[in-house]
């Protein structure tokens, strides 16, 4: 929770300009359960196979009881973004400086003469989203990698520590100067995909890479 809670923070600092300190604030749980209401129902066994069979949408409600579900997903995503959306209106109407990716987003399209206020609240949805549970994702199969692996840990953190200072943060252009930790990133990557790629997967033997080979994979 605490990672999910962190990737979700920083995304929609970025989309809306809104930080979420806490995992058990009122935002916070009701992305959640929203998010999570989603994942559910775009489940393929969730439903019948509607794409395939079209007559299915116009059953009623009490014939077709994925479509309640739908309906109310439907509305905690609309509730979630459009709220959103109007925070970030609020502050551009009060003359604030676009200070997010969806003000800048409503500003133009303002001045462009747009007024799809769902189209502009999708888009900034779409991104958080993706922010938040890939990120998360991620995240948490990193660290679940280094906790069986704490040796992996020590090397990178001396890595770090080696090309960093304690008196300041690390920054994206220290990434390319840090081949071992990017050889970290790529491997978690590579066993745990984020993305329904593939599955998770683990080498049968020990595979043997030459020193030209890691040199070209780590850089």
């Amino acid at each position: 929770m605490s990672i999910r809670r962190y990737t979700h923070s920083v995304t929609k600092t970025a989309v809306y300009g809104k930080r979420v300190p806490y995992a058990n604030s009122p935002e916070s749980i009701a992305y959640m359960k929203a998010q999570d209401s989603i994942d559910t129902v775009l489940n393929p066994t969730r439903h019948p196979p509607i794409d395939l069979l079209p007559f299915l949408k116009y059953l009623p409600d009490s014939w077709a009881p994925w479509m309640a579900e739908t309906k109310e997903v439907r509305r905690l995503h609309d509730t979630l973004h459009l709220k959103l959306m109007a925070e970030c209106e609020e502050r551009l109407a009060r003359g604030s400086e676009p200070n997010s990716f969806l003000e800048e987003v409503i500003q133009s399209k303002i001045l462009d003469g747009n007024t799809d206020r769902y189209g502009i609240s999708s888009m900034g949805l779409i991104v958080l989203e993706g922010g938040t549970d890939t990120s998360s994702a991620f995240l948490q199969s990193f660290v679940l990698a280094l906790v069986c692996h704490p040796e992996l840990q020590r090397k990178a953190q001396q890595e770090v520590d080696a090309l960093i200072s304690e008196d300041r943060l690390p920054t994206i252009e220290d990434y390319e100067k840090l081949p071992y930790v990017n050889a970290l990133v790529k491997e978690v990557l590579r066993y745990r995909p984020i993305l329904p790629l593939a599955v998770p997967h683990y080498m049968t033997q020990d595979e043997h890479v030459s020193q030209q080979f890691m040199i070209l994979y780590v850089c």
